[in-house]
């Protein structure tokens, strides 16, 4: 009767996992629209003075200008080639998340990676619907057991790990890329960098508290090993992409004579 008892009692623990596993995958992903829906509808003009200054020079630009891929890829006309596109930009977008998560420094608890880079540029890229849908592909196929994280890991021990709150972290921050690029802070470099900032800032906001529950770290230890080592390379990152995006815009700006039509 013991095994017997003991199979049963791993069977209930089993079915208990999954349940609480859907039940956070769903949660965070009514957060993630819900944090979307206020910063796109609520986000108050007037309640920090610099955060009103930022939007008024956003409203010099259009409400909701394209991006560089709706750009270079126009929307298609057709209903079959819109969901082609749609579906080829986001198995890229998380193929390329999967390719650069393997450029990795290995250290503990947090390996040093290139992902921060891209998800901010695809942020700026696509746009926050695309990048997020991106983003929790990338996150989920992952999840379900692919090895598409850093040094090739995949599966729950990794989401529900000390670095699951990284991962979690990148949603957010390339939706809210996206949506500043969709108002026009990728067209110059100073909007740009804030736009890049304010997206670390979000990752850093779910990783960092995600890493001291995981290890139970005090803060300044959770600062030592989860902030600390990366502020250099995200430095780099983030003077990579301010220069890259605007200089693309530029580009494109420049081709449009010859027949390259878009914002």
């Amino acid at each position: 009767m013991a095994p017997f008892a003991s199979h049963r009692r791993l069977a209930i623990a089993s079915r208990i996992t999954k349940a609480a596993c859907r039940q956070t995958f769903q949660r965070l992903f009514c957060a993630h629209s819900a944090f979307c829906a206020i910063l796109y509808r609520a986000w108050p003009a007037r309640s920090i003075p610099s955060i009103s200054c930022i939007r008024r020079t956003a409203a010099t630009m259009a409400t909701a200008t394209p991006t560089i891929t709706e750009i270079i890829l126009p929307h298609p006309q057709r209903q079959s080639l819109i969901i082609a596109r749609e579906a080829s930009l986001i198995v890229g977008g998380a193929a390329l998340m999967a390719g650069v998560a393997q450029l990795a420094i290995p250290l503990q608890p947090v390996p040093i990676t290139l992902q921060t880079l891209g998800v901010l540029l695809l942020g700026a890229a696509y746009g926050w619907k695309r990048a997020r849908a991106t983003m929790l592909t990338y996150v989920v196929a992952g999840t379900a057991g692919l090895p598409i994280f850093a040094e090739g890991r995949g599966g729950f021990s990794v989401l529900f790990g000390p670095t699951g709150g990284y991962l979690v972290g990148f949603i957010f921050a390339a939706a809210l890329v996206g949506f500043l690029a969709e108002r026009g802070w990728d067209r110059t470099p100073w909007m740009m960098a804030l736009a890049m900032l304010l997206g670390n800032i979000a990752i850093y906001l779910v990783g960092l508290p995600w890493l001291s529950v995981a290890l139970h770290l005090p803060a300044d230890l959770t600062v030592k090993y989860g902030l600390q080592p990366f502020l250099f390379g995200d430095t780099i990152k983030l003077i990579a992409a301010v220069v890259l995006l605007p200089a693309a815009h530029l580009a494109l700006r420049l081709m449009r004579p010859s027949g390259l039509s878009g914002g």
